[in-house]
């Protein structure tokens, strides 16, 4: 679990920057207080997947990129997996099996 809250390595910031930047995404003012400006942070963030009551379905989640305003902390989330910095859900489980020792049955 601890590697989920590991910061950006510095080639994954590089990687964000390029893919921000192709896209003309990046440096751009607040949309919420046209003040600030939206900067990544520097941790992936998870969005969960739940139900309309709340309930997290599985342990499912979203990896996403924040790009949070310096000003009013507004944030806007980038999904990692479209970004390229995350593998697609099946082959990130399957990492996560091997790496816990369990193995995956049918």
């Amino acid at each position: 679990m601890e590697d989920d809250l590991a910061p950006w390595s510095e080639p994954q910031l590089r990687q964000i920057g390029e893919w921000i930047g192709a896209r003309n995404v990046g440096d751009k003012v607040c949309s919420l207080c046209d003040v600030g400006r939206l900067v990544v942070a520097t941790t992936p963030a998870n969005l969960l997947v739940g139900t309309p009551n709340g309930d997290n379905i599985n342990g499912a989640n979203y990896p996403c990129i924040a790009l949070v305003c310096n000003h009013c902390g507004h944030m806007v989330l980038i999904n990692a997996i479209v970004a390229g910095l995350q593998p697609p859900d099946a082959e990130r489980d399957g990492n996560r099996a091997r790496n816990s020792g369990s193995s995956a049955s049918s």
